[in-house]
């Protein structure tokens, strides 16, 4: 079923993708078209768990009218809406981590061929992609937004940074890009991509949602794709490289205890968690030390760790 991107004032429509095993009904997507201006792809529930964005990306489709909207806004809150109905990060369908299937398949697994969709169908209809992310179960985050540029990109650079500065969200992130996710793919393709990132564990907690809804009106007025006066609040938001330095990661399987607090500064050398080895409790735990100053920006939910299971990870301030 295709969508009718062209269609003046806002629409739902339903994102209906051929599979092997037949059509299969993957979500809705909103457009609003309101003459010329900014056009603009807002996307949530890339992994299916992550239920702060979606809700926040609920919320603004709730409050959209093609009156507040100068250009296109389109927005997807579940985009992998099959993982989104069963609670889980990656379709039960398949299995496959859709932010790793990017620019997708048409000829693939489901997964695949909805993000073929996502990024062959949905994305050349705007100027610049906002992927909206959050911790899952896995994990809890402080907010940060972080962006990928390329050279065929319309949007400027200077203007993507200025868009991640008017979030007013806590931090700023400079990292390495993956080829395969939503955002890497689009910026390599010509579109300018900002993920953001935050919030987590199993429950959401109050004031989440809230962060996400608020930084993206402010991020959408800025830009001029949303007429209005953006939220009150947020802050300036501090710089910081997140480099492979700034992971911590589990050495040994077993359980996880954090010796340090979301947002502390810590030094190179510094312990910030523990692991106590699976039938070992009666020795002394395995030490996880800061390879890299930096303040801790996110930490791993669950008390269970396998080895190489990220445990968390600092930013280092610019």
């Amino acid at each position: 079923m295709a969508i009718d991107f062209e269609k003046a004032g806002k629409s739902i429509q339903d994102i209906v993708i051929d599979t092997d095993a037949g059509p299969l009904f993957a979500g809705r997507l909103c457009v609003v078209n309101n003459g010329p201006g900014s056009r603009v792809l807002v996307v949530a529930g890339i992994h299916g768990d992550e239920y702060e964005a979606q809700l926040a990306l609920h919320r603004l489709v709730a409050r959209l009218d093609a009156d507040s909207v100068r250009g296109r806004l389109i927005v997807v809150p579940e985009a992998n809406f099959p993982a989104s109905a069963n609670g889980t990060r990656c379709a039960p369908s398949d299995g496959a981590n859709m932010n790793r299937t990017f620019p997708g398949d048409r000829a693939g697994t489901p997964t695949e061929r909805l993000a073929a969709f996502l990024f062959h169908d949905v994305l050349p209809e705007a100027d610049l992609l906002i992927d909206v992310h959050s911790g899952g179960p896995g994990y809890k985050g402080e907010a940060i937004a972080f962006a990928f540029h390329g050279p065929a990109c319309r949007v400027p650079e200077a203007e993507v940074v200025r868009m991640m500065e008017a979030f007013s969200l806590p931090y700023i992130t400079w990292q390495d890009g993956i080829a395969s996710t939503f955002v890497g793919a689009a910026a390599a393709a010509g579109t300018a991509a900002i993920e953001l990132e935050g919030a987590g564990t199993t429950l959401i907690e109050e004031g989440n949602v809230d962060v996400f809804a608020d930084a993206l009106l402010r991020g959408l007025v800025h830009f001029g794709v949303l007429a209005g006066d953006p939220p009150a609040g947020g802050t300036v938001s501090r710089h910081l490289d997140v480099r492979p330095e700034n992971m911590f990661e589990a050495d040994v399987p077993g359980l996880l205890e954090h010796r340090v607090r979301m947002g502390q500064r810590v030094e190179t050398g510094d312990l910030v968690a523990v692991i106590h080895p699976f039938g070992g409790f009666d020795g002394p735990p395995h030490r996880v030390e800061a390879r890299a100053p930096g303040i801790v920006i996110s930490q791993r939910s669950l008390l269970r760790v396998a080895s190489g299971d990220c445990l968390g990870n600092t930013g280092t301030p610019r």
